[in-house]
């Protein structure tokens, strides 16, 4: 993947952007209605952003651009933090920030290893609801890294902020690879351990299977079809995770043997139902091994 201010660019960064501008714009019209119909804690009614690989924010109007814009835009009172480890790019993402949106007091650019840095907000939070603590901040954490995402920092986040919704980019074929030469947990199981009820996941993009997955406490949390997301337990859904979980050649196995391969909301495991699209995915010879 490509470099550019030490941040990574691959070829469907457009897509991205797009879908990920989708989701935010989509997130933060939910959260303004709940605060409209919630007016009484007006003071406390504040979106809580993290975005833990911000980059510089530059020429592409990536991801910290694309939330402080929104956010302007709308009208939302929101408290964004900005965790980048780069200390060029934590430079320039916070002159970018002031020069194009006077931002003050509401962001922050920590120049920080997230894996060190994040934690210090579980016992200092930015925003706190009517009751003095975190259980009923809204808002979001975004995280896009160039290799795995971090789950046990994102496991450990959503138990401190379990209002705050989770949205990661990642590569299937990065997480199936670390499989194949370390072993260790497939996807299914690396979001099984965050605490979040309801998971929503964007079909795989290009041979690395770039995808969004997006975890909510919300049992009433849209899917987002614009951006080509459903449900993790409707059939579509189970699909897009089984082939971001497992090689073809796991499936392959697994479809010989049980002739299903579907995740259950309830446990979390498999049980028979099947799903004819992983057949047609796994002979074709076009997709990723």
């Amino acid at each position: 993947m490509p470099k550019t201010s030490d941040m990574g660019h691959s070829e469907q960064t457009e897509t991205k952007h797009s879908h990920y501008r989708y989701l935010i714009a989509t997130h933060t019209q939910i959260v303004k209605q709940i605060f409209d119909k919630n007016s009484r804690y007006k003071e406390t009614n504040i979106y809580l952003h993290f975005d833990i690989t911000p980059g510089d924010g530059g020429e592409y109007g990536q991801s910290p651009v694309i939330f402080v814009r929104r956010a302007q835009e709308l009208g939302l009172p929101y408290r964004a933090i900005f965790i980048e480890q780069n200390a060029q790019n934590a430079r320039r993402l916070k002159q970018r920030l002031m020069s194009c949106f006077h931002t003050n007091g509401n962001t922050t650019v920590d120049n920080a290893d997230h894996i060190e840095r994040l934690p210090y907000y579980f016992d200092n939070p930015p925003v706190v609801d009517s009751r003095g603590n975190t259980r009923y901040v809204y808002g979001s954490l975004y995280v896009d890294p160039n290799g795995e995402p971090p789950w046990k920092l994102l496991s450990d986040f959503s138990e401190h902020y379990p209002m705050v919704d989770v949205i990661i980019h990642l590569s299937g074929t990065t997480t199936k690879r670390r499989r194949g030469v370390h072993g260790g947990p497939d996807l299914i199981d690396c979001i099984s351990g965050i605490q979040k009820r309801h998971w929503i996941v964007r079909y795989p993009n290009t041979c690395q299977q770039w995808t969004f997955v997006v975890g909510t406490n919300w049992d009433g949390f849209p899917e987002l079809k614009q951006a080509g997301m459903v449900s993790i337990y409707g059939k579509t859904g189970r699909e897009y995770l089984s082939i971001l979980s497992y090689s073809k050649k796991e499936l392959s196995r697994h479809i010989e043997a049980t002739q299903n391969t579907s995740l259950t909301q309830s446990t979390g495991r498999y049980e028979n139902k099947p799903l004819p699209g992983l057949a047609a995915y796994v002979n074709d010879v076009e997709s990723d091994k």
